[in-house]
C-alpha cells in the first residue's frame, strides 16, 4: 500500500523549529519491577530508546544533538555515561522536565504502558518508524541521524500510550505503531503539531505503516495556539480530536474508526477528510470562526456536522 497525497490547503509535514537543538544535561534511568523510568533535568535533553539487537536489551542513548551525533557540544548523558542498557523492561515512564527536549522510542516491544512527559519547552517526541528514504520528509534537525535507517523500526505497546508535551511549540510523530490500549496526546499551551503516519505530502512512494489503536485515540490541541494534526492510515475504536483556540488544520485520510469526533473550537479552522470510514457515529464541529470542511470519498456513519461556513 502506498501513501496518497494529502490534498490540504497548506503543506502538511513535520515542521522545522529552526534547528537550535544542541543538547546537554544528564538523564537518570532506573529499572524497578519491569518499569523503566527516565528522568531528565532542566537542560535540553535528547534521548533515544531502542532495542540493542546484539544483546536483546533495551538501550537508553544520550545524544549530542538531534540532527547529528558528530555535532560539537555537550551530549546528554545517561546515568553519567553515554548510554545504559536494561533487560526485562515491560513499561516505560519518561519525565524530561523543562528545556527544549527530544525523545525517540523506536524498534521496541513493550507489554505494558508508555507515559512520556516533556515539560515546558519546545519539545519533540517520535514514536516508531524512522525512514530515511527521503530525509527531507522529516525535520532532521530534531531527529538522530544515526537512527534513520533504510528499514522501518516499529513499536508495539501492550498497554496505553500517553504523551504530554507541556507548554511550548511541540511536535509529536507516530508511525508504524501498534497500541493494544489507548493513545492519548496532549499538546498543552502553544502551537503544536501531531502527525500519525504522516511525514509530508512529498513522499508518496513510502509504504503506509499506519498507527493501530485498540481502544481510544484522543488528541488534545491545548490552548492559546494553533494545532496541526495529520492522520494517515490510522485505525481505532474511537477517535477524538480537539482543536486549540487558534487557526487549526486537521487532515484525516485512509483511516477507519467506529466513532470519530472532531471539535475545532475557536479560530478559522480547516478540516479535510478523505477516504475514511466510520461504522457507528461521526461528529464534526467547526466551532466559532470561519471554518472549512472538505470531504471526499468517505463513508461516515450517522454523520452530525455543524459550525462550518464552507463545505466542499
Amino acid at each position: 500500500m502506498e501513501r496518497k497525497r494529502i490534498g490540504s490547503p497548506r503543506k502538511l509535514g513535520v515542521e522545522s523549529l529552526e534547528g537550535r537543538w544542541l543538547m546537554a544535561g544528564n538523564v537518570t534511568a532506573t529499572l524497578t519491577n519491569g518499569r523503566l523510568s527516565i528522568v531528565g533535568d532542566a537542560a535540553a535533553n535528547a534521548v533515544a530508546v531502542f532495542e540493542d539487537h546484539s544483546t536483546g536489551m533495551l538501550e537508553v542513548l544520550g545524544l549530542t544533538d538531534i540532527g547529528s551525533m558528530a555535532t560539537p557540544g555537550s551530549a546528554t548523558t545517561i546515568n553519567g555515561g553515554a548510554s545504559a542498557e536494561f533487560s526485562s523492561v515491560n513499561s516505560l515512564k519518561v519525565d524530561l522536565k523543562g528545556g527544549d527536549d527530544s525523545f525517540l522510542l523506536t524498534d521496541a516491544t513493550l507489554s505494558g504502558s508508555v507515559r512520556i512527559e516533556t515539560g515546558q519547552g519546545n519539545d519533540n517526541v517520535v514514536i516508531g518508524a524512522m525512514p530515511d528514504v527521503n530525509p527531507a520528509a522529516l525535520d532532521t534537525t530534531r531527529i538522530p541521524s544515526d537512527l534513520l535507517a533504510t528499514t522501518f523500526h516499529q513499536v508495539s505497546i501492550g498497554g496505553n500510550l500517553y504523551i504530554d508535551t507541556g507548554a511550548g511549540d511541540d511536535q509529536v510523530v507516530e508511525a508504524g505503531v501498534t497500541i493494544t490500549g489507548s493513545d492519548y496526546v496532549d499538546g498543552g499551551k502553544g502551537n503544536n503539531s501531531v502527525f500519525l503516519d504522516v511525514f509530508t505530502d512529498t513522499v508518496d512512494s513510502l509504504p503506509a505503516l499506519g498507527v493501530n489503536v485498540g481502544k481510544t485515540l484522543a488528541i488534545y490541541g491545548g490552548y492559546r495556539g494553533s494545532e496541526t494534526v495529520g492522520l494517515n492510515t490510522v485505525t481505532g475504536n474511537r477517535a477524538y480530536i480537539t482543536g486549540s483556540s487558534g487557526a487549526d488544520q486537521v487532515t484525516i485520510q485512509n483511516s477507519n474508526f467506529d466513532t470519530l469526533g472532531v471539535s475545532l473550537g475557536r479560530g478559522d479552522d480547516t478540516l479535510d477528510i478523505s477516504d475514511t470510514t466510520t461504522t457507528k457515529d461521526t461528529y464534526l464541529s467547526g466551532g466559532k470562526g470561519d471554518d472549512t470542511l472538505a470531504s471526499t470519498g468517505n463513508t461516515l456513519a450517522n454523520l452530525h456536522q455543524h459550525g462550518f461556513e464552507t463545505t466542499t
